[in-house]
């Protein structure tokens, strides 16, 4: 059975033409917020096509939510870094990892992280994208994670062939522009960083995972400025344990918001995984007229 949103984007495709589709799918994924109401989404996706278009709108915009509509765009006609990551996570999540939406990493920020025993780091370089500071985000990761793997466009392969340090996976991503799946090849496969740094790690973490680690090992005057608690640290603990201790840690403090999304993971729509990873929002109450 064809669901109402794919005959809403069929007719629009039978009377739009390709390019103002595909700027319409732009539009909609530079502004679109799932946490609008039904209604002002509505009125987002018919500013994006010309008004000409309005009637067919008017048939189905009571019976459709309106995110249903917009994620069967975006996916189908702009792949863009929010549907390159729901495509990662559905291939990372039936792995039992914790997995991690933008993870502040010293001066750098991973698109997607993913710990068990060990821990790994994914960017994500779209088309849309530019390499411009991809080699202090690679110097960011690696310091941090034990894996580093860059998912890219192929119209970046051979750039990113002679950035890429040799312990850097690299995999491409094909867009079906029929279905609008995605799907990756590797080209490289990750190895273990070799620039670990036990410093950098415990500066990605709070001040109160710090006391943690220093009450853990009994140390009762506790420095109360955090270069300091770093400082105390390295000097007590083994590189090897701070590692650990770091996956750990991260791992505690984002379990919970990925447990909430794998509980709900068949009811949240693809692009809307990571505003929902981060504030928690019962998907209920964001798909509803």
């Amino acid at each position: 059975m064809t669901l109402p949103e794919d005959l809403l984007l069929s007719e629009i495709e039978k009377n739009a033409s390709l390019p103002e589709i595909v700027a319409a799918a732009k539009y909609l994924n530079t502004i679109y917020n799932v946490f609008s109401i039904d209604s002002i989404l509505w009125q987002e996706v018919k500013s994006a096509f010309n008004p000409v278009h309005s009637q067919i709108f008017g048939k189905y915009s009571d019976l459709i939510i309106a995110n249903k509509f917009i994620n069967r765009l975006i996916l189908k006609y702009y792949p863009s870094e929010r549907a390159v990551k729901y495509a990662l996570v559905e291939k990372l999540k039936s792995k039992p990892d914790t997995v991690i939406f933008e993870m502040p990493v010293l001066e750098s920020r991973i698109d997607v992280g993913r710990i068990n025993g060990y821990s790994f780091a994914y960017e994500i370089k779209t088309e849309l994208d530019s390499l411009r500071r991809i080699k202090k985000q690679i110097s960011d990761y690696s310091q941090i994670f034990e894996y580093v793997t860059l998912v890219i466009s192929p119209s970046f392969l051979e750039e990113v062939l002679t950035i890429a340090p040799m312990h850097c996976g690299i995999w491409t991503y094909s867009h079906d522009q029929h279905t609008g799946k995605i799907s990756f090849t590797t080209k490289k496969s990750a190895k273990r960083s070799p620039h670990i740094c036990p410093y950098s790690q415990l500066q990605c973490l709070s001040q109160q995972s710090l006391l943690r680690i220093l009450k853990d090992k009994r140390i009762k005057k506790v420095p109360a400025n955090k270069d300091e608690r770093i400082q105390l640290i390295t000097t007590v603990c083994a590189p090897r344990t701070i590692n650990f201790k770091f996956k750990s840690i991260v791992r505690e403090i984002y379990d919970p918001q990925w447990d909430f999304v794998r509980e709900r993971y068949s009811s949240i729509l693809p692009i809307d995984l990571q505003p929902i990873f981060s504030s928690s929002t019962e998907p209920a109450l964001l798909y509803s007229k």
